[in-house]
């Protein structure tokens, strides 16, 4: 779903829908994809979030859809811990690591002190 918040879809799509009975399940990986400011987006639409879904991007012309490990692509990291931190979502913060390119005990325990951030 990297096209959702690409140019203005998110903010029509806010536009055309109640926020009483729609929300968002926002992935920071897809708004980095389309070329978002992630931060940004987390903060427009903080009222919308009804689960956020935390994942990295990064360019890789042999397999676009492939996201590098959390923290290994062009997701800010920190900017998206402090929006996360002002908004103070009510939503579940869910780490989406779908990738191969380490061991699963590498990654969950990158993931695991990237995460531990948002537990200060």
């Amino acid at each position: 779903h990297w096209w959702e918040p690409e140019n203005d879809g998110l903010g029509r799509l806010a536009e055309l829908t109640d926020p009483s009975t729609v929300g968002f399940a926002f992935d920071t990986g897809h708004c980095a994809r389309a070329g978002g400011d992630v931060a940004r987006a987390l903060r427009e639409f903080d009222s919308r979030l009804a689960f956020v879904h935390l994942a990295d991007y990064a360019p890789d012309a042999d397999n676009p859809g492939l996201r590098p490990p959390l923290g290994d692509g062009l997701l800010d990291i920190d900017a998206v811990v402090d929006a996360l931190r002002e908004v103070k979502p009510e939503s579940w913060v869910v780490l989406e690591e779908s990738t191969d390119r380490a061991s699963a005990r590498d990654q969950v325990s990158k993931c695991v002190e990237i995460l531990s951030r948002f537990c200060d």
